[in-house]
């Protein structure tokens, strides 16, 4: 039964990207950039349950994991899996909402992600602190 649901999860992730022209990878590591800022986020529940990510959050978080996975290329990746903007990002959030691989809060808002920093000025900056541009 799991080996079905996730094949169809699998599935479900393709059409969203195709339909959105993403490539399959960008849902995959937005996952994993979600765990990362998880894992290295310092406010945690009392029960030591991860508290909700806002949508800055996680895209600051992951435009910390690309800056740390694909270094300066990290712009370069993102745009030949056809990621243009932090629209691209809430698009794949909210398909992944819908595929009930995420959860969201009554707060959250697609809105969020366009009134956080643009993605690419964000991914610039972190580069340039980590590795000194």
């Amino acid at each position: 039964m799991a080996r079905r649901q996730q094949e169809m999860t699998s599935k479900n992730i393709e059409d969203a990207a195709k339909k959105y022209g993403i490539h399959v990878e960008a849902y995959h590591f937005v996952i994993e950039a979600l765990q990362f800022t998880v894992a290295n986020n310092k406010e945690q529940a009392d029960d030591d349950t991860p508290r909700h990510l806002h949508a800055h959050e996680l895209l600051s978080g992951l435009v910390k994991y690309g800056a740390e996975k694909f270094g300066l290329l990290s712009d370069t990746v993102f745009r030949q899996w056809g990621i243009k903007d932090n629209t691209d990002i809430a698009n794949i959030v909210y398909q992944m909402i819908e595929l009930e691989m995420l959860k969201k809060s009554e707060s959250d808002s697609f809105d969020d992600f366009e009134n956080a920093p643009e993605l690419y000025d964000a991914l610039h900056n972190c580069s340039a602190k980590i590795f000194g541009e």
